[in-house]
């Protein structure tokens, strides 16, 4: 399914608390930084991880469809300068439930409406039957296997898994929410600034539809122009691209300005390149301006996707479990 292109507009407020450590002589400089962000939706390399409060509102996708999230951050900065370890979450604050959109019968979340192509009330009544009997006449036997299979859980001899009725669909948001652990080493040099880790992305719902995945990375920001940061990032094995082969490529502009004591003003614009197997393009061009009081920042941020073939739900679909490319869409192919 084809997503058009949008600019996706963010607001988010973060309270920034740097808490020092009061280490032991031989940890002089380990220390914690925490923060607390609430956003108005999550959007992560133009990505829209609430794409389904639009589903769950009944309204058509846009710019304003997405839905609040708390960001919390933990940076643990090691005595060792430069190394650094970072826990930081998304976790949905509405939606989080699954909702039935549909609201016709049918026997699984999401399943085929049952009652589709019968009009009337015989036809409906046989259309019950059929579709959790796997016949319009049950025999008793049919009737206590049914029972005893919903009763235990298994489906026995069904034909269906479950009763037709209107179920909830699998849209609630707290299945996008995500916990992510870091590993970084960064240092200033006469050349610039370099840095390079690893980060693992994972579901912090049991519920959420996506495996673990990881990601090494490396960045450079040159000491004539540090505003300027190059980033690559490559997949490991396992990630949702298959054979773990996809990269993203970086480049993003940030600076800050202090106006006054404590107050800050601050400004960034990133541009993604994304590769993956059979296609590579831009795939995201974010920007974000704000200011921080005290501690307390309001940022408001905008995500623009160059190239919608990299957003394309059938291919991202298609590469789940590193399965073949032949499933892909043509027009993504170009053939």
């Amino acid at each position: 399914m084809q997503r058009r292109k949008i600019l996706v507009p963010l607001l988010a407020m973060a309270l920034l608390m740097p808490a020092t450590i009061l280490a032991e002589d031989d940890l002089p400089d380990a220390s914690v930084d925490i923060e607390a962000a609430f956003v108005s939706n999550y959007v992560w390399r133009g990505i829209d991880y609430h794409s389904g409060r639009a589903i769950q509102e009944q309204k058509a996708y846009g710019p304003d469809t997405g839905a609040w999230a708390f960001q919390p951050s933990i940076t643990f900065n090691t005595p060792v300068e430069g190394l650094y370890a970072n826990i930081w979450g998304s976790f949905a604050m509405e939606g989080r439930e699954d909702e039935d959109v549909d609201g016709v019968f049918q026997t699984t979340p999401g399943g085929t409406d049952i009652l589709a192509n019968a009009s009337g009330g015989p036809a409906q009544y046989d259309a019950w039957l059929t579709s959790w009997f796997g016949s319009t006449s049950p025999s008793h036997f049919d009737i206590y296997n049914n029972a005893l299979g919903q009763t235990s859980g298994s489906t026995g001899d069904l034909t269906t898994p479950g009763v037709p009725k209107q179920y909830k669909e699998q849209n609630g948001l707290k299945r996008s929410d995500e916990i992510d652990l870091t590993i970084g080493y960064e240092r200033e040099t006469s050349v610039g600034t370099m840095g390079f880790g690893i980060v693992t992305y994972t579901g912090a719902n049991p519920v959420g539809k996506y495996a673990s995945q990881e990601e090494m990375f490396i960045s450079y920001a040159p000491s004539i122009l540090p505003i300027m940061t190059l980033s690559i990032y490559k997949e490991l094995e396992g990630g949702p691209v298959a054979g773990g082969s996809g990269s993203y490529y970086s480049v993003s502009f940030g600076d800050g300005a202090e106006v006054s004591e404590g107050i800050e003003v601050f400004g960034s614009v990133n541009f993604g390149y994304s590769v993956r197997p059979q296609l590579q393009g831009w795939q995201d061009v974010t920007a974000s301006a704000g200011v921080s009081l005290y501690g307390f920042t309001v940022s408001y941020n905008i995500a623009y996707r160059p190239d919608m073939r990299l957003h394309d739900n059938d291919y991202y679909e298609a590469n789940q479990g590193g399965e073949a490319h032949e499933d892909l869409p043509v027009w993504i192919l170009g053939r």
